[in-house]
């Protein structure tokens, strides 16, 4: 299994994780393939995404659980044609 299953976490839940006087509050994501087996990956309020080795002096406090069916969905509703709103692209070299 590993983090953070093993831990009784699910991906989705609201964490505050503590190591000594560092503390990170955040959701748990799912691990991707590099991680290793001790890592717990949180997104931060900042949006950032940070990897957490948990080890026997790491705490951690589940704040709330993610609901059943709770999927947060963005929408991007497309400009209308015609509208005044586009983009443009500036390429200012090759690499």
């Amino acid at each position: 299994m590993g983090i953070p299953e093993d831990l009784g976490l699910e991906v989705g839940d609201l964490v505050k994780v503590r190591k000594g006087d560092i503390v990170y509050e955040g959701i748990v994501m799912p691990k991707h393939s590099y991680s290793a087996p001790d890592i717990l990956v949180i997104k931060l309020g900042s949006g950032y995404n940070i990897g957490v080795r948990i080890d026997s002096s790491t705490y951690i406090e589940v704040i709330s659980r993610r609901k059943p069916g709770d999927q947060r969905q963005r929408m991007i509703s497309p400009t209308p044609k015609g509208s005044g709103s586009s983009v443009k692209v500036i390429g200012t070299g090759v690499r």
